[in-house]
C-alpha cells in the first residue's frame, strides 16, 4: 500500500476587519497633521508614499489610531485589546471550521513582531480557551514579517535604532531591495533542488559552475519557478517588493494578483499577509487538487523564508476575510494615485 501523505496544514483562518476600522487617505493625513512631532515636510513625504504605496481606501488601522491625538490611546491596554479582537476572532473561526476541541490542542506557538507583554500573548490564549495545563507553548517576539513561515529562531537584529532626536524606530535604507534580493537568492539556492524539475536544476547548476569557474560576469540563471508552482504568495510588505519579485521571477500579473490585492485591501499585515493571499486565491476558486503554492516572506534580520505547499484537497469553506469583498476584486491600481 502507498504510504499516506504527511499533512502539515489542516486549516487556517484570517481576521475579517470590521468596516468601522477603515481609514481613508484623507482621514489619515488629517490626523497626521495634528501630531506635533510631524512637520509639513513629513506630511508631504507621507503623502507621496501613500500615492505610490498600492494601498486602497479600505485599508484599516486599529481602533486606537482613529482618535485625534492618538498617542494618548496607544497604550499597552489598547494593544492587548487589539490582539484579543484579532486573535480571538480568528481562533474562534478556526475552531468552528475544524471542529477541534480546545482541550485537544497539544502545541501552541504565537509570534508577534514587536509586542511582547507580560503575561504573554500565549498566556492570554491559554486562559481564554481553557487549554490544557500541560500544553507545549511558545511566544516568539521580534521575528518580523517572515515569522509566520518558520515560528522558530528569533531575529538577532530588529533593525531598530535611534534618530538624531532620540526617537527609536526601524531604519529602512535605500539598500533594502538589494538586501532582499541577496536573501532571496540564498533562499532559491536552498529550495530549488527540492521543488524544481530536473531540467531547471541543470540550467541553474551550469550557470552556477560557469560563474564560479569560468567568469563571474556570466549572468546568473534564475530558475523558472513557474514550472514548480501554480500559485505565488509574496509578502505584501510594499509595492516595491512585489514589483521586484515579479520582475526577477518572471511572474505574470495574475500570479502576483493575490499579493497586490492583499496590499490594496488590508495593507501590510506583516507575516499574516501570506495567509490573506492564500485566502484570496481560494476565494477566487483558483485552487485545485494537486496545485502547488510558494509562500515567500521577508523579515527583520534581514531574512527570507519560504514554504512550499501542495493542495491535497481544496478548501470547502472560503468564508474568510475576503467573503464580503472578493466580488469587487481585482481592481486597477495606478502607479500614482491622483486625488
Amino acid at each position: 500500500m502507498l504510504r499516506p501523505r504527511a499533512v502539515y496544514l489542516v486549516d487556517y483562518a484570517g481576521f475579517r476587519t470590521p468596516h468601522t476600522c477603515r481609514i481613508p487617505f484623507a482621514s489619515f493625513l488629517e490626523h497626521a497633521k495634528l501630531v506635533p512631532q510631524l512637520n509639513e515636510r513629513s506630511i508631504r513625504f507621507m503623502t507621496r508614499l501613500l500615492e505610490r504605496s498600492g494601498l486602497g481606501e479600505e485599508t484599516c488601522l486599529p481602533p486606537a489610531h482613529h482618535y485625534i491625538g492618538t498617542h494618548k490611546y496607544c497604550t499597552v491596554d489598547a494593544a492587548r485589546a487589539e490582539f484579543e479582537l484579532v486573535a480571538f476572532s480568528a481562533i474562534d473561526d478556526l475552531l468552528a471550521k475544524t471542529g477541534i476541541a480546545p482541550e485537544a490542542i497539544d502545541i501552541l506557538i504565537v509570534n508577534c513582531s514587536l509586542f511582547c507583554p507580560t503575561p504573554s500573548l500565549v498566556d492570554m490564549i491559554v486562559n481564554k480557551y481553557k487549554l490544557r495545563s500541560d500544553i507545549r507553548s511558545m511566544h516568539l517576539s521580534g521575528m518580523g514579517c517572515s515569522a509566520g513561515l518558520t515560528a522558530v529562531g528569533l531575529a538577532r537584529n530588529l533593525l531598530q535604532e535611534e534618530d538624531g532626536e532620540g526617537h527609536r524606530g526601524i531604519n529602512l535604507s535605500k539598500d533594502l531591495m538589494n538586501i532582499a534580493g541577496d536573501a532571496l537568492k540564498a533562499n532559491i539556492t536552498a529550495m530549488g533542488p527540492l521543488v524544481l524539475p530536473a531540467s531547471e536544476q541543470l540550467k541553474f547548476a551550469f550557470s552556477f559552475v560557469a560563474r564560479k569557474v569560468i567568469n563571474r560576469r556570466v549572468k546568473p540563471y534564475i530558475p523558472d519557478f513557474r514550472t514548480a508552482f501554480e500559485h505565488f504568495c509574496i509578502h505584501a510588505g510594499g509595492r516595491a517588493i512585489i514589483d521586484e519579485l515579479q520582475k526577477n521571477l518572471g511572474l505574470s500579473d495574475e500570479q502576483v494578483e493575490a499579493s497586490r490585492m492583499t496590499l490594496h485591501k488590508f495593507g501590510n499585515t506583516s507575516s499574516s499577509s501570506l495567509w490573506y493571499e492564500l485566502g484570496y486565491i481560494e476565494a477566487k476558486g483558483r485552487m485545485r487538487k494537486g496545485d502547488r503554492v510558494w509562500m515567500i516572506g521577508f523579515g527583520s534580520g534581514f531574512k527570507c523564508n519560504g514554504a512550499a505547499w501542495e493542495c491535497i484537497q481544496p478548501a470547502r469553506n472560503t468564508d474568510g476575510p475576503w467573503a464580503t469583498s472578493i466580488h469587487r476584486y481585482p481592481v486597477d491600481i495606478p502607479d500614482v494615485l491622483s486625488h
